[in-house]
């Protein structure tokens, strides 16, 4: 892949388009309701930061705050073609800085991404699933 130029932005204008693209990379449930999900990209989530490689959409992660003692980080996703350079480190960083004085940074990760948080300071507080969706 040629050189890129990365760069980290916490601005929210995000087109449904390039949320498809990123989201159809993962296999989550929200993967197939983008529509939905743009509007609280652009303005839903409290921060928003991603990454980009000149205009291109590669990665982002977003939280939900209380607005003084917990954070939850909701979605940290990087392109697969992305993948391995450091940018969900970077984003992971960045939004980590942005909540330093909370008393805790929350995330729900599943099998294959809890190495990553290990990795990067966050513990586990227990050892079964808490997040739960109502049955359709």
């Amino acid at each position: 892949m040629p050189e890129t130029t990365l760069s980290y932005t916490d601005k929210r204008d995000f087109t449904l388009t390039e949320i498809n693209e990123l989201f159809s990379t993962v296999d989550w449930a929200v993967s197939r309701r983008t529509k939905q999900l743009l509007p609280a990209l652009n303005g839903g989530f409290s921060n928003v930061i991603s990454a980009r490689d000149g205009g291109r959409l590669v990665g982002l992660i977003c939280s939900m705050d209380d607005g003084v003692l917990t954070a939850y980080i909701h979605y940290l996703l990087v392109h697969p073609d992305y993948r391995g350079r450091g940018i969900g480190t970077e984003l992971l960083h960045k939004m980590t800085e942005i909540y330093k004085s909370y008393f805790r940074i929350e995330v729900i990760a599943d099998n294959a991404a809890a190495g990553f948080y290990l990795a990067h300071g966050f513990g586990e507080i227990n050892a079964r699933p808490l997040a739960f969706l109502p049955k359709k």
